[in-house]
């Protein structure tokens, strides 16, 4: 599950003050790059799918056009 940051940007609290459990890559000393990594791991794997609708295949053109699209400005803005 994805973390919901609030509007002011702080996280969800868990019982005793903490980061919620919810949070991708619960473990205290989870790093950016590693979060980055395990959700870059669901969407190559979804890609990576043989699927079955057309919606679902749509929805993959879609990831794939996005993915390009922040590729491409990677490259530009660097």
């Amino acid at each position: 599950m994805l973390l919901n940051h609030g509007a002011d940007g702080t996280a969800p609290s868990g019982p005793n003050g903490g980061v919620s459990p919810n949070a991708i890559g619960s473990s205290p000393t989870t790093t950016l790059r590693q979060v980055c990594l395990e959700l870059q791991a669901k969407v190559d794997a979804f890609l990576a799918e043989d699927v079955d609708t057309k919606l679902l295949r749509g929805l993959q053109a879609q990831v794939r056009e996005a993915i390009g699209v922040v590729n491409e400005a990677l490259e530009r803005y660097r």
